[in-house]
């Protein structure tokens, strides 16, 4: 398949998607859109269990990303 042909078959997918909520109750639409677990059928938590708040901080505060920004503009894009 070319990228034409799956980009369309992406697109139609997304149609059908939106018509199916469409044809269902308000009460139906929002049940569609909560995250359930596929097991138990119990709702998931929003939030990453694994995710570590103090380890992001500690890295976002080391400027880890803006010296690689600043490395890549002054290389000419290249780092």
């Amino acid at each position: 398949m070319t990228d034409r042909e799956y980009l369309y078959c992406a697109a139609q997918l997304l149609l059908d998607e939106q018509e199916k909520l469409e044809a269902m109750c308000p009460a139906c639409r929002e049940k569609t859109k909560r995250r359930l677990c596929p097991v138990c059928g119990e709702p998931v938590p929003e939030e990453n269990a694994g995710f570590d708040e103090g380890r992001f901080e500690e890295l976002k505060n080391a400027g880890v990303c803006e010296t690689a920004s600043s490395d890549a503009d002054e290389a000419g894009g290249a780092v």
